[in-house]
């Protein structure tokens, strides 16, 4: 759904609060595609500061399905987001898409809320995600989820990257 802006511009102060739903489906980042956990939502209070430059007022909430970083366990992701945002409508449309972002939230004074949302969402991607904080994870022999049983695998204690060392020295220990 475009949120038409023309009507805004047309006196300086003119101002515009509505909330709209969010028709995301889904994200797709890395190559990895996260589905929207449900229809999300956005508040916008839009301001028309003069000479064609508004303030936009935003506040988002939506949810993504990611996979827990260790056991690979569907996690639902909530982001709630509060923003600010300042277009100049003067620019052309190339000169606005570098001016505001990767991809422009405005074109022919239609404001896209889906892609303004979509940008905010991957400013504050998070690097991973975990269904919990103390998730013990896959074990890397079996395969089990080692959250809902324990497997019988015998884990090497230590750290990985030093294995090769311990190796080197078991070799030539005196006996």
């Amino acid at each position: 759904m475009l949120l038409d802006l023309s009507p805004l511009l047309t006196e300086e102060g003119k101002s515009l609060k509505t909330k709209v739903p969010l028709t995301i489906d889904g994200i797709d980042v890395n190559g990895e595609k996260h589905p929207a956990a449900g229809p999300g939502s956005l508040e916008l209070k839009i301001v028309n500061t003069g000479k064609k430059v508004i303030e936009i007022e935003a506040e988002a909430d939506i949810s993504f399905v990611f996979q827990c970083a260790r056991c690979l366990a569907p996690v639902e992701y909530r982001f709630f987001m509060d923003f600010q945002r300042t277009a100049d409508l003067k620019l052309s449309g190339d000169q606005l898409a570098g001016y505001l972002e990767e991809e422009s939230f405005i074109e022919n004074e239609k404001l896209d809320p889906d892609i303004l949302v979509r940008n905010e969402i991957l400013i504050r991607w998070p690097i991973r995600v975990l269904c919990r904080e103390d998730c013990r994870g896959i074990c890397s022999k079996c395969g089990a989820n080692r959250n809902i049983h324990p497997c019988d695998c015998v884990q090497e204690s230590g750290d990985v990257r030093m294995m090769a060392i311990r190796d080197i020295f078991s070799k030539f220990k005196e006996v």
